[in-house]
């Protein structure tokens, strides 16, 4: 990995000789949303426009697929919280709005030695904006993964029942865990809290974390509860591994038709034991709710490019160590001494 190359860099005339003596990966994700409303509620607008040219609305749910930065790449996913339709309003703007900031501040983060590579300070700005500007009024789940291209540590922050898993090599390598108050009332973010007070709201820095060093192939899934209620972490592996060569898109797709029969069988699902570890209630089958899915592949393109380049060819890592041009020296005498010289 970049930070963790030898100091012989440092000392070469050339990329060329850097490359040789430390070769390193520039990570990348390349990830695809799917997402189906749920059959009782309309579309909604709850995608990122133009990122789901395959999507028929999200209902309530909604994403980002954040464009790579020279350090970090990031990718999330929202579920609007329904019960505010009885309140006649948009359940479905909240999510939106958050995603949206959280693709915005993605992009627009620097590569400092935090930067956007921290998926709950990502999120926590994303919903600082949101409550400046004052609504859309709504509450959601959120769950933000980032990805350093650097190191290629992929960092997870679940806030509620959405979740994340990832799957190597026909295994299961890392799996969110759902948050909720209890049974059917997950952590989430609410705004304004001018407007609405709950004392029970959550805020970002509840979120759980989760990290882990990335292997090529690696696929990350995102999903909201209108999967997770309805596959089993089995079913996902099933799907995952019986395409693990296919695009990405393809896989989404898959788990997306998947989890939307489901939702209508009379099948076991999750959410049937769920409903009963909750409250006793017996529940038969799947549960019918808005699908978002999120699916990435995590690649390392072998040699270096960008700011990686700079960290090879020079030994210093630019995120910790500004160019030079940027560091400002003291200056000594006056204008006119200084010209003299």
């Amino acid at each position: 990995h970049a930070l963790a190359m030898r100091r012989e860099p440092a000392a070469a005339s050339s990329l060329a000789e850097a490359r040789r003596l430390s070769p390193v990966k520039l990570w990348t994700l390349t990830a695809a949303a799917r997402c189906v409303p749920a059959p009782y509620q309309p579309p909604g607008l709850g995608d990122v426009p133009g990122a789901c040219p395959d999507c028929d609305g999200c209902g309530d749910d909604a994403f980002f697929l954040g464009r790579p930065t020279d350090g970090t790449v990031a990718i999330g996913i929202a579920d609007g919280v329904g019960g505010w339709r009885r309140e006649n309003v948009d359940a479905g703007a909240f999510s939106l709005e958050l995603m949206s900031n959280c693709r915005d501040v993605a992009e627009e983060a620097a590569d400092g030695p935090e930067g956007a590579s921290d998926p709950k300070r990502l999120l926590a700005e994303a919903y600082e904006r949101l409550l400046k500007k004052g609504g859309p009024l709504g509450s959601s789940t959120a769950c933000v993964a980032t990805l350093d291209r650097y190191t290629g540590s992929v960092r997870i922050a679940n806030l509620g029942d959405s979740g994340a898993l990832i799957i190597r090599a026909g295994s299961c390598a890392l799996e969110s865990s759902s948050q909720q108050h209890e049974f059917n009332y997950p952590y989430q973010l609410v705004g304004p809290p001018a407007v609405f007070k709950d004392p029970k709201a959550a805020k970002p820095e509840m979120a759980d974390d989760y990290a882990i060093d990335a292997s090529d192939g690696d696929i990350i899934v995102l999903a909201t509860d209108g999967v997770l209620d309805n596959l089993h972490k089995s079913d996902l592996l099933e799907i995952v591994t019986g395409a693990r060569d296919a695009a990405v898109g393809e896989i989404a797709d898959r788990i997306r038709h998947k989890a939307w029969v489901r939702s209508t069988s009379y099948v076991d699902t999750p959410f049937v034991a769920a409903a009963k570890a909750g409250v006793g209630r017996r529940h038969i089958g799947g549960k019918e709710d808005d699908i978002t899915v999120v699916v990435a592949r995590v690649e390392g393109v072998p040699g270096a490019g960008g700011l990686v380049a700079r960290v090879l060819a020079t030994g210093r890592d630019p995120r910790t160590h500004p160019p030079r041009h940027f560091q400002r020296k003291k200056k000594k005498g006056t204008r006119r001494n200084r010209q003299r010289k």
